[in-house]
């Protein structure tokens, strides 16, 4: 942190704050009502990016805000200067109008800094806050649904803070985090932070300013731009799809590696690991050579199919394994064979295919289930995954072979799983894969069984997708989600997965003449691209806070919730996928 704004950023508790391209934080006090935060914005943005460029330019200031925007600023102007990304400095101003406040906080940041540097800035964030206090959401009942639209103000005798939406996104910080941020910085006990720190909620309008009038200034909801309804349909749907492999080739490293997670707050990759995910990554990279005719992305698939087989098979007592921390579980030995069987260069693995394959008839068992872990063996649980993910495998290898015994012993499974779902296991983890598996199944017999189960399955699926009217806001429209449910939290990759077994769902629906399910299943399915869209890092205003030279590992990957800016491969993987599928029928 610089000297020259140095107590302003102690004062205002804002020294943990992370980078953001030049960004100007604007705190002011009731400058909108959340009834009009959407009415005018153009012009709104037009007026504060004027002013706030003739400050950084040092010119004489003629202008106010005028309209709801000329009210008292009661708590002055948080401003951070970013290049490319990178935190410069930050300074904070509070008690004057709020082109005053604006004008000191921009005055004091530029003579904190040297003329190269200055030379650098290329971006203003502006956040507006409103409702300080008057939210209805009171600080203890600040949840994830909140986070990014619901500021956070801590106040205590050392120093205020202001934990605003954006920051709340680019440091993707909870309540909790929040809070031990702010006694960190300040040195509080615990019994200090109980009785002697304030806190009160607030609303916030951000608005990123470039300093080149070549780029307008925009606001932004939750740190991205509200995708409309309307805004999914099939152009968006197919950018959709390019941006998130392009994510998905970037990061194929030298070796083949794929990264599996991302952290864009603290712009790390993450040191996590799942195998099955992983070769479901390559399965999407196969899926996107085929569907775009792109020699140049089987090569890449090969590449990261050497890589994996490299680093994660085993032969165990004669049997194949993707062996992971002790484990090898039947969906990642599956989704392995099924990638290998699905490239063009399958011959150069055939020996690591035949053990994956006979693993998998390893574990199967003469009723139709099947045991789910090879090690440790005593396992048996994630039923509502790998049995689908094994049946997927077998229906592709069935649509290639015709074997009749194969084909018996997927009806044996079918029934078995049919019967065991519908019971007391009901669950939509279970759905998109059986419904893969036997959509596949089904355009080879037309089992009238087949097809009244994949109805089944997703006409219930869709009671979970969350419609506005169920939402406190508008940007979380789409998802899959039962918040009174035991089926967990919500999931770019959930919602990817399920609308990979809509789109079948879909096909079969045409197939048969089902034109009443064939048109609520495609509404359910652009309500969920709304939502992936929603998610997807797209642009400078999305990634304004990640340095330039990692933009690589953000763009067009997609955030695990509106809320939680992590991007896992598994998110962007089934909603590519899923897009491929729908684009495939959608189109003809």
């Amino acid at each position: 942190m610089r000297s020259g704004c140095h107590r302003w950023v102690k004062q205002y508790g804002l020294a943990h704050l992370p980078a953001v391209p030049i960004i100007v934080f604007l705190v002011t006090l009731g400058i909108f009502s959340p009834a009009s935060a959407n009415d005018g914005r153009t012009s709104d943005a037009q007026a504060v990016s004027k002013i706030v460029r003739t400050i950084w330019q040092g010119t004489h200031l003629s202008q106010e805000l005028t309209g709801r925007l000329n009210k008292k600023a009661h708590q002055g102007a948080v401003v951070t200067l970013r290049s490319q990304g990178q935190w410069v400095t930050r300074v904070a101003r509070e008690n004057l109008t709020a082109v005053e406040s604006l004008k000191e906080a921009i005055v004091n940041a530029r003579n904190s800094i040297t003329d190269v540097q200055r030379g650098h800035i290329d971006t203003i964030e502006v956040m507006l806050p409103y409702a300080v206090g008057n939210t209805g959401i009171p600080p203890s009942r600040l949840g994830n649904a909140d986070r990014g639209r619901v500021g956070l103000l801590m106040r205590h005798t050392n120093g205020i803070a202001w934990f605003g939406p954006g920051y709340q996104v680019m440091t993707n910080r909870n309540l909790a985090k929040m809070r031990r941020a702010f006694q960190k910085q300040h040195g509080l006990s615990d019994r200090q932070m109980i009785n002697e720190v304030k806190e009160k909620t607030f609303s916030g309008l951000h608005l990123l300013v470039p300093l080149s009038t070549e780029r307008d200034a925009s606001f932004l909801e939750r740190g991205n731009r509200l995708v409309l309804p309307s805004e999914a349909g099939q152009a968006a749907i197919r950018r959709f799809a390019d941006r998130g492999l392009g994510w998905l080739a970037r990061n194929v490293h030298d070796d083949g590696r794929l990264t599996y997670a991302y952290h864009p707050s603290v712009g790390k990759e993450s040191t996590a690991n799942n195998v099955i995910r992983q070769w479901l990554a390559t399965l999407a990279l196969e899926r996107s050579a085929a569907f775009f005719d792109d020699p140049d992305m089987w090569k890449l698939a090969g590449r990261n199919i050497d890589y994996n087989l490299r680093t994660f098979f085993r032969e165990i007592d004669g049997l194949g394994a993707i062996y992971f921390r002790d484990r090898v579980k039947l969906g990642a030995v599956a989704i392995a064979a099924l990638a290998i069987m699905t490239h063009p260069n399958r011959a150069k693995w055939r020996d690591q295919e035949q053990l994956l394959r006979e693993t998998v008839e390893h574990l199967w068992n003469e009723d139709g289930s099947f045991r789910t872990f090879l090690m440790p063996r005593a396992r048996n649980d994630n039923q509502n995954f790998y049995p689908g993910e094994a049946l997927y495998m077998w229906a592709h290898l069935y649509r290639e072979t015709h074997d009749p015994k194969l084909l018996d012993r997927i009806m044996r499974s079918f029934r078995y799983y049919r019967d065991w779902h519908l019971g007391e296991n009901r669950n939509p983890a279970f759905v998109p894969w059986h419904t893969q598996a036997y959509f596949m199944v089904w355009q080879q017999t037309h089992d009238a069984e087949l097809k009244d189960f994949i109805f089944e399955m997703n006409d219930w699926l869709l009671l979970i997708q969350q419609g506005p009217e169920a939402l406190p806001y508008a940007d979380m429209a789409g998802r899959f989600y039962a918040p009174h449910g035991r089926y967990g939290p919500p999931h770019a990759s959930s919602t990817g997965v399920y609308l990979e077994g809509l789109s079948d769902a879909l096909k079969l629906a045409r197939a048969v003449g089902d034109q009443g399910r064939a048109e609520t299943y495609e509404a359910a399915i652009r309500r969920g691209f709304r939502s992936l869209i929603q998610l997807q890092f797209d642009g400078d205003a999305d990634a304004f806070y990640v340095a330039r030279e990692m933009r690589k590992y953000v763009d067009g990957g997609l955030r695990t919730t509106v809320y939680d800016n992590r991007i896992r491969c598994d998110n962007v993987q089934h909603g590519l996928m899923a897009a491929l599928t729908f684009l495939s029928v959608s189109e003809k």
